[in-house]
């Protein structure tokens, strides 16, 4: 089904509307996700500086008559949900990679061993505590604010190792990735943590443990919280995360059927990084998609499974090629994002891993593709023709780990203790 689209100059714009396309590239504007919702001033602002006229979806936001559209989305959801608005000035402020990762290495073991202790305890019916959880998820989270690139780094270089709670650890760090973006408080980022740590806990009571194939009854999703309940202390916030997880925003999910804001917002958002965690590396292999195909996924249930404005945000906070992800640049090289760059999505620093045949390299070497792109606009701008030495570099597609014998945990030791530094442009 096509995309419903009406071309609106700028002149005419107004907060609410949903833009789904733009009268330029989206890579050469602030605005990394192709479709979201205009919610601040600073957003009508940054349009209308880059572009004379977009294209809105009437169907997914306000049209240029306010009234009956409204009246359109009413019967469409029949539910008013409540706007998910980032606040990313609120951990703004982030320390060096290399300067964040030895830290980040012991916590990301931490969190591996006390989710396998947590697990085993589960299974043998001996799970009274999770304080040492709380620990843990506590450390995490102050790892991520000060830089989250550390842990999802590690995340990633992590799913070579195959451990097999691992992937309750990666949902963590998408979900405390997506709070972080959104601005929430450090206690509730704690309980984001745990909430993903502990989502599956019921399913250590069932037939299959966790080693198995998922198991998508309600029953297990009951035993979780029924486990939860019957340790002291442990937060309500945590037990509804827990509960609410695999709702759905059309009342498809279990076990209750919820919709909308009947769902807890935590539980949205550890329900949308259990999502995005099992469509990148399902228990099947051969099902498995890159990261970039994952967000044609998130946009083919928004608006059904999961809140419109949620995904985006998500998509927002992860960013379309996210840290750890293999790529292939316009070059031809091939490359790891290494650290993102939280104003241009598209413009991350990564470490050049192979030379533009594809041939690895026995040395790593850091290109930050913003700087790169700002460097060469400045030559063009003092009137030096254009050559290939001012072509700009993109990435051009994210590539499979699997079809690479990379290290990379020799890649970090290598190339991000140089990310800080400038970099090397002559390599192109």
């Amino acid at each position: 089904m096509r995309v419903k689209q009406l071309k609106v100059s700028v002149s005419d714009i107004a907060i609410g509307m949903y833009v789904c396309a733009l009268d330029r590239p989206w890579e050469q504007t602030p605005f990394p996700v192709h479709g979201f919702s205009i919610r601040e001033p600073s957003e009508l602002k940054q349009l209308k500086a880059h572009c004379q006229f977009i294209y809105i979806d009437p169907d997914k936001g306000v049209s240029l008559e306010v009234g009956t559209d409204a009246d359109d989305r009413a019967s469409r959801f029949r539910m008013k949900l409540a706007p998910v608005i980032a606040n990313t000035r609120v951990y703004a402020e982030v320390i060096g990679l290399e300067d964040e990762m030895a830290r980040a290495e012991k916590v990301y073991k931490q969190l591996l061993n006390e989710t396998d202790l947590m697990v085993n305890q589960a299974i043998n019916d001996c799970l009274n505590s999770i304080n040492r959880l709380k620990i843990v998820a506590r450390d995490m989270v102050e790892s991520m604010v000060a830089n989250p690139d550390a842990l999802m780094w590690l995340s990633q270089e992590g799913k070579a190792k195959e451990r097999p709670y691992q992937y309750l650890v990666c949902t963590a760090v998408w979900s405390v990735l997506m709070g972080r973006h959104l601005g929430l408080s450090r206690g509730e980022l704690i309980i984001l943590a745990l909430g993903a740590l502990l989502k599956d806990i019921g399913k250590a009571r069932m037939a299959k443990s966790l080693l198995g194939q998922p198991a998508y009854q309600p029953e297990f999703v009951d035993k979780g919280v029924h486990m939860l309940r019957s340790i002291p202390s442990v937060p309500p916030k945590l037990i509804n995360i827990v509960k609410s997880h695999r709702e759905r925003l059309n009342g498809h999910g279990m076990p209750q059927g919820l919709q909308g804001d009947e769902i807890f917002l935590l539980g949205k958002i550890v329900g949308l990084a259990t999502f995005y965690e099992e469509t990148i590396r399902p228990h099947d292999a051969q099902y498995m998609v890159q990261p970039s195909q994952v967000v044609s996924r998130l946009y083919e249930v928004r608006d059904s499974e999961f809140q419109g404005d949620l995904v985006a945000e998500f998509i927002r906070a992860t960013g379309l090629y996210a840290t750890g992800t293999l790529v292939q640049l316009s070059t031809g090289a091939i490359a790891l994002v290494a650290e993102q760059n939280y104003e241009r999505r598209l413009k991350p620093k990564v470490v050049i891993v192979g030379d533009t045949a594809g041939k690895l390299l026995k040395k790593v070497e850091v290109f930050d593709l913003f700087e790169d792109e700002q460097r060469k606009k400045k030559i063009l701008d003092s009137g030096k023709k254009r050559s290939s030495k001012t072509e700009k570099i993109d990435i051009v597609q994210d590539l499979s780990l699997a079809d690479y014998q990379l290290d990379l945990q020799a890649i970090r030791e290598q190339g991000i203790k140089n990310i800080t530094k400038k970099s090397f442009f002559s390599f192109f």
